[in-house]
């Protein structure tokens, strides 16, 4: 039995945990003397061989059998895994020899995708995925995924980040200028032409300082880093926007759009190909239209189709990210050719084309996960979003309580609000300021200016109960009082007494129930989250990234792969393998010694409360 499926039980002793597809079987023969069975299991082997007996009898069935033995095989599967990688410790031309087999077959694809845990019980899902990250923390893996970081990641990332940034640039450009941003012809209206200066100038900045770092790239290794780093540009803005007519410029900046898009549908296309079972196929000459028209739009349809009515994604589908990433930039792409053949309509650009913008700008958080200081971050928000919904299931039914009774309270008074009082300074200065912008006007009667000043101040009451019109606009309202924007002028304006005390009583239990209260319960569950789950985070931290160096895998061809693993410095291999090691010899030192602290800690408080 896998250590993973014993635990302890109250008494100290360890025993056999019966997961939720073990099946309790009758006794074939009696145990003892006098013909009474005894209650402790068979071994597994012989279980397995006996309960498919069709002449046995059962008490429960939960599952198949099929199920259970297809988890243990895959539990002894990662155990040969772990076996290979201690092997590797001492032989490292052997792990380099493995680095250049196909994605498919490599030991980090079998490791991050749930590739035989399909028709498993989710308990029996999680034993497994528990088992792969802990390998995917042995220092020969992550060495291996730093290997593989070093020999095509690194260029590959900043590739792909500053083709992001440069697609983030353009679309922002385009939207800008589609959505009517700049008013009038730049050639004739001087306000134009200034707004387009300013939009030229700040694209002709980015884009020539990214395409200039793009060209850098293509010559990036990890060994020039540092020198390929260091880029300069200058320009003559005011030579170049004279060169840039306003409809070459939106022509220019749309075609980069395009670019931009084909670039990451290509690279989506790659990465959804090496998924593909059949990829050896293509590798072995099959037509290159062929593969990419019918077999790759194929697999991508029927990957949908299961995801959705089967709940198995296939190996693309997994990462949350790149259900949304593909269709996203075939939109973009499609957005590209109609700014450059027509024009895109005014309304397709606001409900379609600013929430596009808004996802791509939310895309940008998925490059932090290879950075190690910010990347546990990514795994703890999916976390902390948790809570919030948590959270919303409380504060839900509060909120509507209180938006619906605001509207009722104030849509019941209305016109009952309190007569206009003037403030005795504010009168005299109305007086001095009514007689010298009307010299002829009869200031002298007091009664009629004070009508006149009643009339002007006195508030319709549509503007004294603003926010709380309709229901919608109510809930709103509401729900800023969470972040302590609150009114108090429709409240005073309350002529009833009774209304009065009711209007303050509700906005009071409010602002203590929901500030008070349900915020600090928030930040306490966000609190205790990140302090429960900060060890897990950082080890989801390096999945992140070992899945960010698989995807980059996938789409690099095996020349590129072979030329570099040929060529490799075993020396340099060592001393990596040796920092690693010794990192992680000082990150557990650095644990004992906070451990120990607060034991010294928690010993002299003991000490202190016996004293008292």
């Amino acid at each position: 039995m896998h250590p993973s499926n014993r635990r302890r039980d109250d008494i100290g002793v360890m025993v056999e945990m019966a997961e939720s597809s073990t099946t309790f079987l009758a006794p074939e023969h009696a145990q003892c003397d006098n013909g009474e069975d005894k209650s402790f299991p068979p071994s597994l082997r012989r279980r397995y061989a006996s309960a498919l007996d069709p002449h046995r009898s059962t008490f429960r069935h939960t599952t198949s059998l099929q199920h259970e033995a297809a988890k243990d095989q895959k539990l002894r599967e990662l155990d040969e895994v772990a076996a290979t990688l201690d092997m590797w410790r001492d032989d490292h031309d052997s792990m380099v020899k493995a680095l250049r087999t196909k994605v498919r077959d490599s030991m980090l694809f079998s490791l991050l995708h749930n590739d035989a845990t399909a028709g498993m019980d989710e308990w029996d899902r999680d034993v497994i995925q528990d088992e792969k990250k802990k390998l995917l923390q042995h220092p020969v893996m992550r060495l291996i995924v730093l290997l593989k970081w070093r020999a095509f990641g690194v260029r590959m990332f900043s590739e792909q980040l500053l083709m992001h940034l440069l697609l983030l640039l353009t679309l922002t450009v385009s939207l800008t200028i589609s959505l009517g941003t700049i008013q009038g012809d730049p050639k004739d209206d001087p306000d134009g032409d200034k707004e387009f200066k300013k939009i030229a100038g700040s694209w002709l900045c980015g884009t020539a300082l990214l395409l200039l770092s793009l060209l850098v790239t293509r010559f990036l290794t990890w060994q020039n880093k540092k020198a390929c780093a260091i880029t300069a540009i200058s320009l003559n803005l005011d030579h170049l926007v004279q060169l840039c007519d306003s409809l070459t410029f939106v022509k220019l900046n749309n075609g980069l759009v395009g670019l931009c898009a084909v670039y990451f549908c290509i690279f989506e296309l790659r990465e959804l190909a090496a998924d593909y079972p059949d990829y050896a196929v293509f590798l072995c000459g099959d037509s290159l239209m062929y593969w990419r028209l019918v077999h790759v739009p194929t697999h991508f349809v029927t990957s949908i189709y299961k995801l959705v009515c089967t709940k198995t994604p296939s190996p693309y589908l997994e990462s949350y990210w790149n259900r949304i990433q593909l269709p996203l930039f075939l939109l973009v792409l499609v957005y590209a050719l109609c700014e450059l053949w027509t024009y895109f309509p005014f309304e397709m650009c606001v409900y379609l084309g600013i929430p596009m913008h808004f996802v791509l700008c939310l895309m940008c958080v998925q490059y932090l996960e290879a950075f190690r200081d910010v990347g546990y971050l990514l795994p703890m928000m999916r976390r902390m979003l948790t809570d919030v919904f948590r959270y919303l299931a409380f504060y839900l039914p509060i909120q509507c309580g209180y938006a619906c009774a605001y509207y009722l309270l104030f849509k019941s008074q209305g016109e009952n609000l309190k007569p206009y009082k003037p403030d005795e300074d504010f009168a005299d200065n109305f007086y001095s300021s009514l007689s010298k912008i009307f010299p002829g006007a009869n200031t002298t009667d007091e009664t009629l200016v004070m009508n006149l000043l009643e009339i002007l101040k006195t508030k319709d009451s549509n503007d004294v109960f603003q926010g709380y019109e309709t229901v919608p606009k109510s809930f709103l309202t509401t729900y800023l009082v969470t972040f302590a924007q609150i009114n108090m002028e429709p409240f005073n304006q309350l002529a009833s007494p009774a209304a009065y005390v009711l209007g303050y009583l509700l906005l009071v239990t409010h602002a203590t129930i929901v500030i008070v209260m349900l915020l600090n319960v928030l930040i306490a569950m966000m609190d205790k989250t990140m302090g429960a789950h900060m060890d897990e985070a950082k080890l989801e931290a390096c999945v992140t990234f070992a899945e960010c160096v698989l995807r980059l895998e996938k789409t690099t061809t095996s020349a590129i792969s072979d030329e570099y693993w040929g060529n490799l410095n075993m020396d340099k291999v060592e001393n990596l393998y040796e920092e690693i090691v010794r990192a992680d010899a000082n990150e557990k030192r650095d644990d004992d010694a906070v451990l120990d602290a607060l034991a010294l800690l928690g010993a002299n408080v003991d000490d202190l409360e016996k004293r008292a």
